[in-house]
């Protein structure tokens, strides 16, 4: 009898020890205390959170929440999540998580690690967010969440190239547009330069009075010119420097990280 007592508590405690290690391996990625999700759309969440985590070194986490409260912001609540969970891969915690309070209508981005905030930008996890924004809105939380997990690979594909989403880069102005844009400025000066010298010599004109008797106007008829010459007294010459070659080089956005390693990125649908 004993011995059939200790073999049936032997079986329940392997049960038990099972379907913990079960449980845990599935929320590694996926956090649903609303339990909106099915199996088989976490296992989706799941698979992609994985094989960022092995492949990019940065994992890809949700967590899908009825609400953030007693916490007075779901940014606060959010790190809670990443910390008591210990969400993220490697030594430096990198990782990338989605928070979405149902009851709230709020989301959050938050990220932690150097590859976090190097492929996750303030301006890179706002374009984020509208790869799910409209989801949610709807209240399609697995799509939502779907979406995002899909689109963070994409963030992490271009920050391990070495460029990251972020702010973009003022593309340089086309050649011929220079040229055009030279043009016209050049015109523009010659045009005001001709203008000021036309004022001048105007100004420099002698008046002429209306003579009082025939006598005068005999006097001017026995000028003659024995010398035609054209004389130019001002000549306009505008250069204008058209570059053969340009580059350009503009600030990027970066991210901003709290002085608790976090950075984020929230708001409400």
């Amino acid at each position: 009898m004993n011995r059939k007592i200790k073999t049936f508590f032997a079986a329940v405690s392997l049960f038990f020890t099972a379907s913990v290690f079960s449980f845990a391996g599935e929320q590694d990625f996926v956090i649903d205390t609303a339990d909106f999700l099915s199996s088989v759309e976490v296992e989706t969440i799941e698979e992609i959170g994985a094989y960022a985590a092995d492949y990019y070194g940065c994992g890809i986490y949700v967590a899908l929440v009825d609400t953030y409260h007693p916490y007075s912001n779901v940014e606060d609540f959010s790190e809670s999540v990443f910390l008591q969970n210990e969400l993220g891969t490697g030594s430096e915690k990198n990782g990338v998580l989605l928070v979405v309070s149902v009851n709230e209508r709020e989301y959050d981005i938050c990220a932690h690690g150097s590859m976090g905030h190097f492929a996750f930008t303030d301006y890179g996890k706002n374009l984020l967010a509208d790869s799910f924004i409209n989801d949610l809105r709807y209240n399609d939380w697995s799509s939502a969440l779907i979406h995002f997990a899909k689109e963070a690979t994409v963030y992490l594909e271009a920050a391990s190239n070495g460029e990251p989403i972020d702010v973009p880069v003022k593309e340089p102005m086309e050649q011929s547009e220079k040229i055009k844009l030279s043009l016209l400025v050049a015109a523009g000066i010659s045009f005001l330069m001709a203008l000021i010298i036309c004022l001048v010599q105007k100004g420099k004109l002698i008046s002429v009075k209306k003579a009082k008797n025939a006598n005068s106007y005999v006097e001017m008829e026995k000028i003659h010119l024995t010398q035609q010459a054209d004389i130019f007294t001002h000549r306009t010459e505008s250069r204008v420097k058209i570059e053969t070659s340009s580059s350009s080089s503009s600030g990027r956005g970066g991210t901003s990280v709290n002085s608790r390693g976090f950075s984020h990125s929230s708001g409400k649908f």
